[in-house]
């Protein structure tokens, strides 16, 4: 969270103001971890790789203990 600043403080300085403002909506995360993340980018896209291979994973997976857990129909049509 970042550091609250009085209000007078900020009246009083108005190049701190528009610092501050800038700082706590342009450049800075309300954890205070930067949003200028050059890494970001590289991060989400192995996230986005790692989703795709989950869901493929999981189709597969499913779809194995589906057909391993079938039994063959006792009617069978006879021509």
């Amino acid at each position: 969270m970042h550091p609250p600043v009085d209000e007078a403080v900020l009246q009083n300085n108005p190049q701190f103001a528009a610092l501050y403002t800038t700082l706590t909506t342009a450049a800075l995360n309300p954890n205070c971890s930067t949003k200028n993340d050059p890494a970001r980018k590289k991060r989400e896209a192995v996230k986005e790789q790692l989703k795709s291979h989950r869901v493929k994973k999981t189709k597969s997976h499913l779809l194995v203990a589906a057909i391993s857990t079938a039994s063959p129909s006792s009617h069978t049509s006879k021509p």
